[in-house]
């Protein structure tokens, strides 16, 4: 059985403040005497579930087009249910020792929970968790873990971000060391996995060349 764990990609979905939404324009129509519907589309490339590639922070990390098709199965999945959390900072004590055969680790806060029927919540900035400067040097330096999805819209503080101090995403994304990289994924429909036995996750993303990032199709096998 397989869960989608993607947010499907709409114009009014909630976004990043400051960030364009995404925009879908009718080339053709059967209703108005074409052969055909076809549509144009405009996507940002970190609205919806979406996947940073290391160019996103790291001029020298790979794009989009680069990731080895390795990178897109997690066949042993960590999920920190951390309902509560929202608009609070993520630590170690919270997630907890990481198993050593773990390569993905899901951080619930319960924050979708606005993504559909209160965006303006979702998007708030006092609603926004983040990842601990701790944690995430815990797991780049002594964890396995090669990717992490989380369920709000940025691994990092807001205030870091706005002064230029983006840690958690430079730091995943092999700003430090190229050897060692998490990929991110943000706005991870990781709800309705919390009950469920995990065997595998699937994470295709839209395959865009030279780009810092992309919308992602996020499946679990449970």
């Amino acid at each position: 059985m397989y869960k989608l764990l993607s947010y499907y990609v709409k114009t009014n979905n909630p976004k990043y403040p400051g960030h364009p939404g995404n925009e879908f324009e009718s080339v053709l129509k059967i209703e108005k005497g074409n052969i055909c519907n076809s549509t144009r589309i405009k996507l940002f490339t970190h609205n919806d579930t979406h996947i940073d590639s290391p160019y996103h922070y790291n001029t020298n990390g790979i794009k989009v087009h680069e990731i080895s098709p390795d990178n897109f199965f997690y066949n042993k999945v960590a999920v920190a249910n951390l309902e509560g959390k929202i608009g609070k900072e993520i630590t170690i004590s919270d997630v907890g020792k990481i198993s050593d055969d773990a390569d993905m680790l899901m951080i619930h806060t319960g924050i979708s929970r606005y993504w559909i029927n209160s965006p303006e919540e979702y998007v708030a900035k006092e609603n926004q968790p983040w990842i601990s400067r701790e944690l995430t040097d815990y797991l780049i330096r002594e964890s396995n873990i090669k990717g992490i999805s989380v369920d709000f819209m940025s691994v990092d503080n807001i205030d870091d971000i706005e002064n230029k101090d983006p840690f958690v995403h430079r730091v995943f994304l092999g700003m430090n060391d190229l050897s060692k990289i998490i990929f991110i994924y943000e706005n991870v429909n990781i709800k309705t996995i919390l009950n469920e036995s995990v065997k595998k996750i699937y994470a295709f993303p839209l395959l865009l060349y030279g780009l810092d990032g992309a919308p992602v199709t996020m499946v679990a096998e449970i």
